[in-house]
């Protein structure tokens, strides 16, 4: 049970997710996006689903990105590595369990690939499919909420930062509305290729967290005195100051 987003802007991917994992019964808490960096390429994974079979996943198409020769490196043979890391550990780990105990085992990723000269690239993986992503997706129990606050403000304008303060505003909401998200929010942006260090933590957005759950409240209350036709002008203007200097 989790939240992970993946959002393609106008100069990289940011990947976020949430840090609790829980078996619904006991808690613990820990990394669900993970980066690497290669000579050619370098890579973020955001998971969701089960811990163990989907850091099984990455590891293994970690270990075997070494087949890629250096200077014959693309985005496809990166991808090509990932689906079919992803649909072997499916066939082997999720699809081969008694029918009850699928879910347990089953993960999602979203990952982004950055390239020397080109863009970065945003896929997902849906049990055992591999597919890109031109501009955002939400996996795990969260991925509802994530939705219903991501699409209204996304646009492929966005930058790395605004970006980045979308995801948070999506962690926050579910992480105060859905069961088994929580935790501190892990964000990190791989921008596009051509850069010596692509991959960069997007931190200190848990203040960020806390003022967006605040101004959702307060945007609620003076929406119920908008449509109040008890209030007069002179009380919803009052309503109107306060917020304002709230």
């Amino acid at each position: 049970m989790t939240i992970a987003i993946g959002i393609v802007v106008q100069d990289g991917v940011v990947l976020g997710a949430d840090t609790l994992y829980t078996d619904g019964f006991t808690k613990s808490y820990g990394k669900k996006v993970f980066s690497t960096v290669a000579v050619d390429f370098s890579l973020a994974f955001a998971l969701a689903g089960s811990r163990a079979v989907g850091r099984m996943a990455i590891e293994e198409c970690e270990t075997r990105f070494s087949e890629i020769n250096s200077g014959d490196c693309t985005v496809s043979k990166v991808a090509g590595i990932i689906k079919r890391v992803v649909k072997r550990i499916h066939e082997k780990y999720v699809d081969t369990k008694p029918y009850e105990e699928r879910n347990a085992a089953r993960f999602s990723l979203l990952v982004a690939i950055s390239m020397r000269g080109s863009r970065a690239r945003l896929y997902g993986s849906c049990d055992a499919a591999f597919y890109p992503i031109d501009d955002f997706d939400c996996m795990g129990t969260g991925a509802q909420i994530g939705r219903y606050i991501v699409e209204p403000s996304y646009h492929s304008d966005l930058d790395i930062r605004e970006a980045g303060r979308l995801v948070a505003h999506a962690l926050a909401a579910a992480k105060e509305r859905v069961d088994g998200v929580g935790g501190r929010s892990h964000i990190i942006a791989v921008q596009n290729g051509g850069l010596s260090s692509p991959i960069v933590e997007l931190g200190d957005l848990e203040q960020y967290e806390q003022q967006t759950l605040r101004f959702r409240q307060r945007a609620s209350n003076l929406l119920r005195d908008l449509s109040n036709t008890g209030i007069s002008d002179v009380e919803f203007e009052k309503c109107l100051a306060t917020f304002n200097d709230e």
